[in-house]
């Protein structure tokens, strides 16, 4: 149930200033630095989903009081472990932006945040219409695009969590925790490219926001990562009381509406398609490599460029 309320973001982190690094934040005022990065492709191997090449930087931006926030389209149940494994304690915005998962004991002020309710241990915001919309506007589009396009459901319902596992390449538990989606419905495309094209024109014409990304043409509400990282990036500038500079990594079309928002935008090359298109010119980066190592080099890049300090770096 969507509804206003005055929550409790209680952060002993930022209390104790766990978050301010100190050798960065050169007069009181300057900007306070975070990383919007998504996942797949990104942060991620597009094929082994492993951060392998980044995750010496992860240790350091962990270290050097960073927050590497991920914005995917991948469900709560992916992220959640993967944060685990990336022993990542951020908040994190799922399924293209349609929700903010911030932890309870996160921040340190009263916020009045709409559309709001508590999912275990994570404050969850989200005004977005439910997957079990957006299915039944898919079924009515059957006819008209007969063997055109597979959902989720469909691929689910059919085969389960193999039937997912097999168009993903994702391990079976993965797989069904990609499926646990609460917004949007995934979609492979299996038509040519000016039906898909009216494909997408009709579903906006309905109300949706179809958003292409490295393997799926994913079908949500009026929502994106670009949204959801300004609403998160205000939170940090209303508790922190400082200006914000943002870094938003990706490589897909889905990514576009952060990576144009943020105070800097990062591509990282894919090798199957060109890189995406951006309205901005300035404050563009792009990394040399593919995946994980991009990322590296990327971030690195950047870091420099703010004259940002990282502690006990050895390689850079």
């Amino acid at each position: 149930m969507q509804h206003e309320a005055s929550i409790f973001l209680r952060a002993n982190l930022i209390l104790n200033n766990y978050i301010i690094n100190e050798k960065y934040r050169h007069a009181q005022g300057d900007p306070y630095a975070l990383i919007f990065t998504d996942l797949d492709g990104s942060l991620l191997d597009h094929n082994t989903y492993n951060s392998g090449p980044a995750s010496q930087l992860l240790k350091l931006l962990e270290i050097s009081k960073l927050p590497v926030i991920a914005v995917t389209s991948k469900t709560a149940s992916e992220v959640i472990p993967l944060r685990e494994d990336l022993e990542n304690k951020h908040p994190f915005i799922i399924e293209n932006g349609a929700a903010i998962y911030i932890p309870k004991e996160y921040f340190s002020k009263n916020l009045v945040v709409k559309n709001c309710d508590t999912v275990d241990e994570y404050i969850r915001i989200s005004e977005a219409p439910s997957r079990d919309y957006w299915r039944k506007i898919l079924h009515d589009f059957d006819q008209r695009y007969q063997n055109e396009f597979r959902g989720f459901s469909d691929i689910f319902n059919r085969d389960g969590a193999a039937g997912i596992r097999e168009v993903t390449g994702l391990s079976l538990q993965s797989a069904k925790n990609a499926n646990k989606r609460d917004y949007t419905e995934p979609l492979i495309w299996e038509g040519n490219e000016e039906r898909k094209i009216q494909f997408i024109q009709e579903l906006r014409n309905v109300g949706a926001n179809p958003l292409q990304g490295g393997r799926f043409l994913t079908v949500g509400g009026d929502f994106d990562k670009g949204s959801a990282l300004k609403k998160l990036s205000s939170f940090y500038k209303s508790i922190l009381e400082l200006p914000i500079i943002s870094l938003a990594v990706g490589d897909s079309a889905n990514d576009v509406s952060m990576l144009d928002v943020a105070s800097w935008a990062l591509l990282i090359r894919a090798k199957d398609r060109a890189l995406p298109s951006l309205r901005r010119e300035r404050n563009v980066l792009i990394s040399e490599h593919e995946g994980p190592k991009g990322w590296d080099q990327g971030v690195r890049k950047w870091l420099r460029q703010i004259k940002y300090e990282l502690g006990n770096d050895n390689n850079d």
